[in-house]
């Protein structure tokens, strides 16, 4: 009959159950020696499929987070020189892809060059020219095609409501500008503000005051 050998330490199982050296159970040794050993790729595999599982997974969350698009609002205000602040209300405000911007740029030097070159008015009274009613001038005939440029390639249009607020939604992430043109009988200006609107934005709130206004000139001479 032959003899079982304890597997850990060699000894003869006399019982053939138990080692009588160590204690060890023999059944316990077979049945570990019947487990198939792990492959040894098998650890690249799970990794693999955490990074495909991560692969899949991220675009779709940035998909979800896209949905339905960004928002961006805020107010309209001007601060005037005799120091009384307007609330702007019904005030146009388009939103353009940026790819536009230079054309717009490059439209608006052309008009003003154009207008300065053909005026004579200005060029013949300083007192104009000192008081910046000749660049009110030249803005005002410059606006118009501007306008006509912006609300060709206008992606979102919105007016502010009876408070001064606007708000532009359902925006996707990528590039723009807001252009936003005012004139009154005393003043002629406009903003154009570039927007940068990221994939994780949720909302920007752009405000529009003095102090981003791309021009502004006041059109009134002083008593």
């Amino acid at each position: 009959m032959p003899k079982n050998i304890c597997p850990q330490c060699k000894q003869v199982i006399e019982n053939g159950r138990f080692c009588t050296q160590c204690g060890v159970s023999l059944e316990m040794f077979k049945q570990q020696a019947a487990i198939p050993p792990s492959s040894p790729t098998s650890g690249h595999f799970r990794k693999a499929f955490v990074i495909i599982g991560c692969a899949l997974i991220i675009p779709i969350v940035v998909l979800l987070s896209g949905i339905g698009g960004r928002t961006i609002s805020g107010g309209a205000f001007l601060k005037m020189r005799n120091g009384s602040s307007i609330i702007l209300r019904g005030l146009p405000i388009v939103l353009c892809e940026s790819k536009h911007l230079s054309e717009l740029i490059r439209l608006r030097q052309e008009k003003w060059n154009e207008v300065e070159a053909q005026d004579k008015e200005c060029k013949t009274d300083p007192h104009l020219a000192e008081y910046g009613i000749c660049k009110c001038i030249y803005l005002q005939d410059a606006l118009s095609p501007m306008v006509k440029l912006v609300n060709d390639h206008r992606f979102k249009f919105v007016r502010t409501d009876i408070q001064g607020v606007y708000k532009i939604e359902g925006v996707p992430a990528g590039s723009y500008f807001l252009f936003v043109p005012y004139d009154d009988s005393n003043t002629e200006g406009y903003w154009l503000l570039p927007v940068k609107v990221g994939i994780f934005d949720r909302s920007l709130r752009i405000d529009l005051d003095n102090h981003n206004m791309r021009e502004m000139y006041d059109c009134t001479l002083p008593d």
